[in-house]
């Protein structure tokens, strides 16, 4: 019942602060840290549920596969599902890269904060373009800061993934 309910609703009702689709899974990323941890209460639904993990991953990891689960610790879905069938299956289906945004990033941030630009006015008239700048380098940040940063060696001693 719980992993339904992480699955359909927006639990922590982000997805107002990340309207874009391709800003789902920034949105939904506290959430799918909880649904991890249950997934694994759930090895079954990890081996043989095809379409549900298929439906998990497609919603919450399609471009995230690294998943902060408690203040600093993360897991690197690649390596914690390898010995699960259907999760396996349905993650690699969904790797994609998201750092080469960085680049185009710096020159809208770099438009953005040109001198004389950020007056009140100006803000105020173009406040949506900005948000949306600030999303998306919020986004892409949090992508490279989780992607990026070494994995906590020690999280195979609490987690088992086969």
């Amino acid at each position: 019942m719980l992993i339904g309910r992480l699955r359909s609703d927006d639990i922590y009702l982000q997805l107002n602060s990340y309207p874009l689709p391709q800003h789902r899974t920034t949105a939904l990323a506290a959430q799918a840290s909880v649904l991890v941890v249950i997934l694994c209460f759930a090895p079954s639904v990890l081996h043989n549920e095809t379409a549900t993990m298929r439906e998990i991953c497609d919603k919450f990891f399609h471009d995230n596969w690294v998943v902060p689960i408690y203040m600093g610790y993360r897991l690197n879905l690649l390596d914690f599902w390898n010995g699960y069938k259907a999760a396996k299956m349905a993650l690699e289906v969904c790797k994609s890269v998201k750092a080469t945004k960085m680049d185009a990033l710096v020159s809208k941030v770099g438009e953005v904060l040109k001198e004389g630009v950020l007056t009140e006015d100006n803000v105020l008239e173009r406040a949506n373009k900005v948000i949306e700048v600030l999303r998306e380098c919020n986004v892409t940040l949090r992508w490279v800061f989780l992607h990026t940063a070494p994995l906590n060696s020690g999280m195979s001693l609490y987690f088992s993934g086969n």
